[in-house]
């Protein structure tokens, strides 16, 4: 009964909910920041840049408006934050890639302190630690 709408019902639903996620971020992040001061490790510059092209591209996935160009550039934005967010734990492979292509570094170290080991297992009732 309603076959015609299946194909473009799940593309549709899925830009809408992309969108949405989106303009809320980029919403955060110009109202809480005023879009920029939301990072330490990223240029005030590129903090405007992001927060504004979220939102832009955000709603212009919500209309439908250059909706392939708009996922194109938010594509790419995450694919930069993930690369600068994980670049320091080598989640990606850059610290080997660098080391077989004789590289630097792509990505500053981060700032985050080194986690804290854990503490020891509390012993239980009748059992003797060494």
């Amino acid at each position: 009964m309603l076959s015609f709408l299946k194909p473009s019902l799940a593309p549709l639903i899925l830009r809408l909910g992309l969108a949405v996620v989106f303009i809320f971020h980029g919403c955060l992040k110009l109202i809480v920041y005023g879009g920029a001061g939301w990072s330490e490790d990223v240029p005030t510059f590129a903090q405007h840049v992001v927060t504004w092209a979220e939102l832009l591209c955000g709603a212009a996935l919500l209309v439908g408006l250059l909706s392939r160009l708009a996922a194109l550039v938010l594509a790419v934005l995450q694919v930069c934050a993930i690369a600068s967010v994980t670049a320091h734990r080598d989640f990606i492979g850059l610290t080997s890639a660098k080391a077989r292509l004789g590289l630097a570094q792509p990505f500053a170290a981060s700032k985050a302190t080194p986690p804290r080991p854990a503490p020891p297992i509390a012993a239980g009732r009748g059992s003797r630690l060494p």
